[in-house]
């Protein structure tokens, strides 16, 4: 479980910024979650538990200040049906 210790690591700074970026240059979760994952994996190797750790990272994160994660993340098909 993620807790607030957490919040100071590298690691967790590394893979939520990976998932953010690739989110906010209009790319959906797939392609973001991978980039998260390799992100955790070069700070915590080849971990059993790498892919949970990095859902938990992103749920973390964007439930501590959802506005400001989810802030500048849009995706082309989402602007077509507003």
């Amino acid at each position: 479980m993620v807790g607030y210790d957490d919040l100071h690591s590298q690691c967790f700074k590394d893979t939520v910024g990976a998932y953010q970026k690739v989110r906010q240059n209009g790319e959906v979760h797939i392609p973001a979650f991978m980039a998260a994952l390799e992100a955790c994996k070069r700070h915590e190797g080849e971990a059993e538990d790498a892919s949970r750790q990095v859902q938990e990272y992103i749920a973390f994160a964007a439930s501590i200040a959802p506005k400001k994660y989810w802030a500048g993340v849009r995706y082309k098909r989402w602007a077509s049906t507003k």
